[in-house]
């Protein structure tokens, strides 16, 4: 892929960044860890298929086309994705947000965000989407090309501690709503230890009973 192409892709996917109805936003949460890869020309066909685990446990996966030029022998890139909705207990419509750029330090277990160049950017990812527990595909709603001097104008209340690189270096954001109740919480180790505990405890003290 050219510099014209990638030019054509960018300009097409910004001129196509639909601003659909949102969830009346109340609580956001995040940053939370997504996609992180070595992208190869190899990896340009197959959508690439990520996620992790959000706030209350929430499961979250996702799929994005991400495509490098095919002189490319590898670009690191990283995704984080924030959680969205109108009440605390996050039940009902849940808002996605996915952030994607590269992956400054693929070493490290930091949380960490680089923009992308501008002028070249090494990779574009576009039709992000995203999958309940039931297999039911939730199609983003929402897409842009956003510099980095623009994230806190537009995505206010969002932690961007992890963004780093040149203000005029770009991003892919993507959002689409989630219901709740089509997404599996994984309970926190320490909610599930706890939960183990109490559950010896009351059968100790029911055999105690039914043994007196």
């Amino acid at each position: 892929m050219n510099t014209h192409s990638r030019w054509l892709a960018l300009a097409l996917l910004a001129t196509l960044t639909m601003l659909a109805p949102r969830v009346a936003l109340a609580v956001i949460a995040g940053p939370y860890n997504d996609l992180r890869e070595t992208l190869t020309p190899a990896t340009n066909s197959v959508a690439r298929q990520s996620g992790g685990k959000g706030s209350k446990g929430y499961c979250i996966k996702d799929n994005v086309k991400a495509v490098v030029d095919e002189s490319s022998s590898g670009v690191n890139v990283r995704g984080v994705f924030y959680m969205s909705a109108s009440t605390p207990d996050f039940v009902g419509d849940l808002r996605i947000t996915t952030f994607y750029g590269l992956d400054p330090n693929p070493a490290s277990t930091e949380l960490l965000l680089a923009g992308f160049d501008s002028a070249a950017p090494q990779a574009i990812f576009s039709n992000e989407a995203f999958e309940g527990a039931s297999g039911t595909i939730y199609p983003a709603d929402y897409s842009a090309v956003v510099t980095r001097d623009q994230l806190p104008g537009q995505f206010p209340g969002f932690d961007l501690s992890p963004f780093q690189g040149s203000l005029s270096s770009i991003f892919y954001v993507f959002a689409g709503t989630v219901p709740s109740s089509d997404l599996m919480a994984v309970p926190e180790p320490g909610t599930l230890f706890s939960a183990i505990i109490a559950a010896a405890f009351m059968t100790a003290i029911c055999k105690r009973r039914v043994l007196g």
